[in-house]
């Protein structure tokens, strides 16, 4: 589920709710939008094209291990769900 930026804020100042951010090394294309809806099962919002913040801890690790690289966390996870 991905949030808006009010529902980001929101989440942030008024729930115990945690985002994670990552730093992405490439900007998120348009296929990597349909596979962020599709795939991720925990809200997460695109801060900017550089810039995402995902509330699964585990998500935040795996994308940490991947240094960044949302196209090849993505393509695994797909791989994966076949």
């Amino acid at each position: 589920m991905r949030l808006s930026k009010a529902g980001a804020i929101w989440l942030a100042k008024k729930t115990d709710f945690v985002l994670h951010e990552i730093e992405l090394m490439q900007h998120i294309k348009p296929r990597q939008l349909l596979q962020l809806e599709r795939l991720l099962t925990e809200p997460y919002y695109i801060k900017d094209l550089l810039k995402l913040w995902v509330h699964s801890e585990q998500d935040a690790i795996m994308l940490q291990l991947h240094a960044g690289n949302l196209a090849q966390f993505l393509d695994n996870l797909q791989e994966n769900s076949d």
